[in-house]
């Protein structure tokens, strides 16, 4: 008699996984059953300490905390930063990293505008909770100009 594992269990949200010695003579299960289960979901925090500035008059940098370990509920793969101008009813802009980056360089901005920046962090079953939007603005485009001074 030989026994081969049977699994499945998937959820939207939790991801369970049943061993099941099953007797492959008498189709029937072996009275030793073997259950491990692993939840899987999305993190139920969001990354903490965002903060962002300004690095020129069209890019901004943003960085942030991971989410703590027990609030995570799965591997995070990464994290989402969305953005879009403050005063516009715009869609946001998404860029993603991955799960072991804590920063991202904004490029190819509005010169001197206000952005609402957000971040989630995300496992394979989904986006987790979006922390609250901090907001940032890009520079001044800084033209120089050569003034003649005259005496």
């Amino acid at each position: 008699m030989s026994s081969r594992p049977a699994i499945s269990y998937i959820s939207l949200l939790h991801l369970a996984l049943l061993q099941v010695n099953f007797d492959l003579h008498t189709n029937r299960c072996c009275p030793h059953i073997k259950c491990r289960v692993f939840t899987y979901s999305v993190p139920s925090l969001s990354p903490q300490n965002i903060s962002g500035h300004n690095t020129s008059s069209t890019s901004l940098h943003v960085s942030w905390h991971e989410v703590p370990y027990g609030f995570v509920h799965g591997i995070l793969l990464g994290y989402r930063v969305l953005y879009k101008v403050a005063s516009g009813i715009s869609n946001n802009s998404v860029v993603s990293t991955s799960g072991n980056i804590n920063e991202k360089e904004l490029q190819g901005l509005k010169k001197f505008t206000i952005y609402e920046i957000t971040l989630l962090a995300f496992t394979r079953i989904g986006d987790g909770a979006n922390a609250t939007s901090i907001f940032v603005s890009t520079d001044e485009d800084s033209k120089s100009k050569v003034i003649p001074i005259y005496k």
